[in-house]
């Protein structure tokens, strides 16, 4: 018992020692490991919350491009209604809608303005900067001139304004138009692509983060486990988020892929209206076609491939004066635009008159590559112009026509100083023609007349039925001394006629000399005194004022 008693003291300090040395060398791993675990905890805590700012950040970025998407969308959807206004007011005749359109173009107009202004307050890098403060104002400022003076022209009315409102449109506007929804495309697909690199390396970064917060979790066992599921929960909001976003974004660009897709559709159909209706053509340099319309080749009977790699001189017109042409190609060539009427010649030999608007084309360095053409078929309006001034029955000038140009030709005079005279003359005993042979006979003799008047006068002067069996030759540059001799040429001629039934017929003459001062009124008058002395002084004869 005593032994036992002896040896428990000796046991006990030594298990009492062998404790305290175990837990006293425990403590510093213990303490070291808890320095580790809040090291671990600190260190992933730290990183999972940059990486939670980044993905806040991602969100704010992602949100930023939607919005850009969103305004550039709705500034194409602006572009492509004026466009489809302006259009619809080219065909419409009545005020009221005509009006009405035009305050859709105003109030679209304000709208497109407030939406870039909201575009461009919004962060731009280089690109989108380029695009929209210089590119795109480059491009309103020449389509929004041209497409509020083709709405202005429209209103009025005419033929020739509503066809120079479509040569604005179909030249100006509609090509301007592509250029904007070409680099308002681009910028859609910029945003498109960078919204995707966001979206896959936020997804990436999710995903390496997750395999963190499983590391944290395995580190830290079950202290950690209540934060993990917080961040995991966290980061599956997230992902939602950006899922949702993305799926977002996905549908907005489908939807405007479509509208892009359709306002194509109807460029195309507006490209194929132009082919078919409007008369153009394109050249190179040289003046070498290499495009010419449907309409063009209906107009002049030809085959696009019978035109295409020729010079436009096939459809020339030979009574066409070569300086008329001069003019053409120095204003062309010079950058200008040349608007002009010109006669052109079918395949089958027909004449035809072209309001014809001729300008440069330049590719986007700026180069000239060629030039196109847009022509109005205006032969008809030729024809009744031609008709309205000329006299049925003897085919020389009618009043109307000689009453205008003499006063332009007085107008020259006067400005240049050349003389001016008039002939007026009538056929004498004209009366007796038509009581003693009928109407159709006396008809015959004014035509007679009228061709031997034709004959005998030049080319510069203009000769016309002033009324009845009256006729009236102006004579520009001529002195009182030739346009007597020209009178005397007339009335010998007349008098040497035989006119069949009628017999032979004679005039009377009265030459009158513009001064200054007359005006065309004086001047007709002096020369019709002298027809009056002609008359009173036997007849068949010349009298001069």
């Amino acid at each position: 018992m005593q032994s036992e008693t002896e040896l428990s003291p000796s046991a006990s300090s030594s298990e009492d020692a062998h404790i305290t040395r175990t837990y006293g060398n425990l403590i510093p791993w213990v303490g070291g490991l808890l320095c580790i675990f809040c090291y671990v905890v600190l260190f992933f805590s730290i990183n999972h919350t940059d990486t939670l700012n980044r993905l806040d950040s991602t969100l704010v970025d992602i949100e930023l491009n939607g919005r850009k998407m969103r305004l550039i969308s709705e500034m194409m959807e602006i572009a492509r209604s004026r466009t489809r206004i302006t259009s619809q007011i080219l065909v419409t005749s009545e005020p009221f809608q005509q009006d009405e359109l035009r305050m859709q173009l105003d109030q679209l107009a304000s709208r497109f303005a407030a939406v870039r202004t909201e575009l461009v307050a919004l962060p731009l890098d280089a690109v989108e900067r380029r695009v929209l403060l210089e590119e795109q104002p480059r491009i309103v400022k020449e389509i929004l001139p041209a497409q509020r003076h083709a709405v202005e022209l429209a209103l009025n009315g005419t033929p020739d304004q509503l066809a120079q409102a479509r040569r604005l449109l179909y030249g100006t506007v509609i090509p301007g138009q592509t250029r904007m929804v070409d680099f308002l495309g681009l910028l859609i697909g910029r945003a498109q692509e960078r919204t995707t690199q966001i979206a896959q390396h936020t997804l990436g970064a999710s995903n390496q983060n997750k395999l963190k917060g499983i590391v944290t979790i395995i580190v830290i066992l079950g202290t950690m486990l209540l934060l993990a599921g917080f961040v995991i929960a966290r980061e599956r909001r997230i992902q939602a988020a950006l899922k949702k976003s993305h799926l977002g974004l996905e549908m907005a660009i489908t939807e405007r892929t479509a509208e892009l897709s359709e306002a194509k559709d109807d460029l195309q159909r507006q490209i194929e209206l132009v082919d078919r209706y409007v008369l153009t053509s394109r050249t190179d340099p040289d003046g070498i076609i290499t495009y010419v319309s449907s309409a063009f080749c209906e107009l002049t009977k030809y085959d696009a491939s019978e035109l295409i790699g020729r010079p436009h001189s096939v459809v020339k017109h030979p009574d066409t004066p070569p300086s008329e042409y001069a003019g053409l190609w120095k204003t062309i060539k010079r950058g200008g635009t040349w608007c002009g009427e010109l006669r052109m010649l079918t395949k089958d030999g027909q004449l035809r008159w072209m309001d014809a608007h001729i300008e440069p084309e330049f590719d986007t360095q700026g180069q000239l590559k060629g030039y196109v053409a847009v022509r109005q078929d205006i032969t008809d309006k030729k024809r009744i112009e031609k008709l309205s001034l000329t006299d049925p029955l003897t085919k020389l000038c009618n009043r109307l026509r000689l009453d205008g140009a003499l006063g332009g030709e007085i107008e020259r005079s006067r400005r240049y100083q050349h003389a001016l005279s008039v002939i007026l003359f009538d056929i004498d005993h004209f009366k007796e023609v038509n009581d003693t042979y009928g109407h159709q006979v006396g008809d015959e003799v004014l035509v007679a007349v009228a061709g031997i008047v034709q004959n005998a006068v030049r080319n510069t002067d203009i000769a016309g039925r002033w009324g009845g069996e009256e006729f009236l030759v102006i004579c520009p540059g001529t002195g009182l001394q030739g346009a007597c001799e020209l009178a005397e040429r007339i009335r010998y001629a007349i008098a040497r006629f035989d006119f069949g039934l009628a017999g032979t017929r004679t005039c009377s003459f009265g030459v009158g000399l513009y001064h200054d001062g007359m005006n065309k009124d004086d001047l007709l008058a002096i020369a019709d005194d002298a027809l009056y002395r002609a008359k009173r002084g036997g007849r068949d004869q010349v009298a001069a004022a």
